[in-house]
């Protein structure tokens, strides 16, 4: 992987990084989700100033690139406390990898649409009306195994966190 975390397939990059903060959520707590969401935007603004794709243009912004990323740790260990009683742990990790994946991918789209629309379409040539359906459509296999893998996985560091502490 030439940027630990990203895996390069097509025009962007599928992040593995997410799993971590989802589970730094789960396993630290949402005030420590959040400063590890807060450390992974802010190397993702930095990976997409030195190591450029098309979709760079948008992650420059850090209300594309950190404020999601933030949220996806808080909100992570929230659910996660609020679910805790309710679930078996399994159930619940998994639930928060699947939820803590949506939320990345939703906040990074709706910031998107907000705040970074008019660079998307000028890195990618198209007028800006069309950003919003290019960016779902480029994202679309990326989201679908973030969330394959990180409701597989999440459960998986948890458990092996369950162990250490015994």
């Amino acid at each position: 992987i030439p940027w630990i975390g990203y895996i390069p397939i097509g025009p962007a990059n599928v992040t593995i990084i997410h799993i971590t903060v989802i589970a730094g959520g789960v396993i630290l707590g949402p005030s420590v989700g959040a400063g590890i969401g807060f450390v992974w935007g802010a190397l993702s603004l930095y990976h997409n100033m030195v190591s450029p794709t098309i979709l760079s243009a948008i992650f420059l912004n850090p209300l594309v690139s950190i404020l999601p990323r933030v949220c996806v740790g808080c909100l992570s260990g929230l659910v996660y406390k609020i679910l805790d009683k309710r679930l078996s742990k399994f159930v619940n990790r998994v639930l928060v990898g699947v939820l803590g994946t949506i939320t990345n991918t939703s906040l990074v789209i709706i910031m998107t649409a907000l705040f970074a629309s008019k660079a998307y379409a000028a890195a990618l040539g198209i007028q800006e009306s069309a950003v919003l359906e290019t960016f779902v459509a480029t994202l679309g296999l990326n989201f679908v195994l973030e969330v394959i893998v990180a409701g597989m996985v999440v459960p998986v560091i948890g458990s092996v966190f369950d162990r250490l502490q015994r």
